[in-house]
């Protein structure tokens, strides 16, 4: 397999996450893009999580950068967002962003 499916495959889920920790970590020293896809699937696992409290709190039809866990944008459409995260991000940071809608 490509080390970009094995990446997913280690963060498939939290028990992946803990049984491939040193698979995970050799992966990402090894390839810059890998820490890129790294910090993008946490981000994108965390937005199911956050999108759900979102709408529960009656957030609909907006747009959130996420880095990791944590919500570091928003905005009314994707670009406001990107726009609003490009504001307070380094580029380096930019690349591991995960834009989702709620």
């Amino acid at each position: 397999q490509s080390d970009e499916n094995l990446m997913r495959l280690y963060l498939k889920n939290d028990a992946n996450r803990q049984l491939y920790e040193d698979e995970i970590d050799e992966l990402i020293n090894k390839d810059q893009q890998l820490l890129i896809l790294f910090h993008r699937e946490l981000g994108k696992r965390h937005a199911r999580q956050i999108a759900k409290r979102l709408k529960e709190k009656g957030l609909h039809k907006k747009w959130f950068a996420i880095y990791d866990e944590v919500i570091v944008a928003s905005g009314s459409d994707r670009k406001k967002a990107e726009e609003n995260a490009r504001a307070i991000l380094t580029p380096e940071e930019l690349d591991f962003i995960h834009i989702f809608q709620v």
